[in-house]
């Protein structure tokens, strides 16, 4: 699997090239960035998709990769806003469940494990 992730980041990267701000392939990319690990890198391509097009899945993987870089602030964010944008997105939920989790706030958590179960 690895090596489809990083063939695929290649592909991305040269659509891109040709059009630099598309929003679905700039998304694309950052999923396979965040599949490869690459959190950071998939963060700026999330960030970029969203400066043309605000959407709740970007959003929701911005919460995820910024939960794993460890700042859970910046991605409670990012997991408010895609609930806000589709309140019906299990797994924002989940992401979100995971910074509750480690924040000890049990019944915050215990709602969006809650949630996700019912809409996923």
């Amino acid at each position: 699997r690895a090596k489809k992730y990083a063939q695929a980041e290649h592909v991305y990267n040269k659509a891109l090239a040709l059009q630099p701000n598309h929003a679905k392939t700039l998304r694309s990319l950052g999923f396979v960035l965040s599949k490869q690990s690459k959190f950071s890198q998939s963060n700026t391509a999330y960030m970029r998709a969203l400066e043309s097009e605000p959407h709740y899945y970007a959003h929701s993987r911005v919460c995820y990769n910024t939960y794993k870089l460890g700042d859970h602030e910046a991605a409670l964010e990012h997991c408010n806003k895609s609930i806000e944008l589709n309140p019906d997105y299990a797994w924002a939920y989940r992401y979100r469940s995971y910074i509750y989790e480690k924040e000890g706030n049990k019944s915050q958590q215990d709602a969006d494990m809650s949630r996700y179960n019912r809409l996923k």
